[in-house]
């Protein structure tokens, strides 16, 4: 039976997010940590990274970054609870974008995926406006 609920809540997310994400192939977002990069694989987005294998971005990433975001229109950038924001900010700063925090360790795990997948949806779909 806890079978059946959990992959039920799993063909619910999965079905939400299909609903959410399509039409957003090729778009762009940029998080400060590769968290979502499974999620972003899957509806064919891009996720820019400004931290890579624990390290913060070097300058030349940042800058190839700002100059991809720009010409994809990106106007949200999103910051991880876990992870420290430094980074983030300053993308956010050159870019003039907004800033939404997810947390990809919630303890319910299916809330913040739903909410990191509306998050997208709302960030792409602002940029497409």
């Amino acid at each position: 039976a806890r079978f059946h609920a959990l992959q039920a809540k799993c063909d619910a997310l999965i079905a939400y997010a299909d609903a959410q994400l399509e039409g957003y192939q090729g778009k762009v977002v940029i998080i400060a940590h590769a968290a979502y990069g499974y999620l972003c694989h899957e509806y064919g987005i891009q996720q820019l990274s400004v931290e890579s294998g624990g390290k913060e971005a070097t300058v030349r990433s940042v800058e190839n970054m700002v100059k991809e975001a720009k010409r994809m229109g990106v106007k949200t950038v999103f910051s991880l609870a876990q992870y420290p924001k430094k980074g983030i900010e300053r993308v956010a700063t050159i870019l003039g974008a907004k800033i939404v925090q997810l947390n990809a360790y919630q303890a319910d795990y299916f809330a913040g995926e739903a909410y990191a997948v509306r998050a997208f949806h709302d960030a792409l779909e602002e940029e497409r406006e």
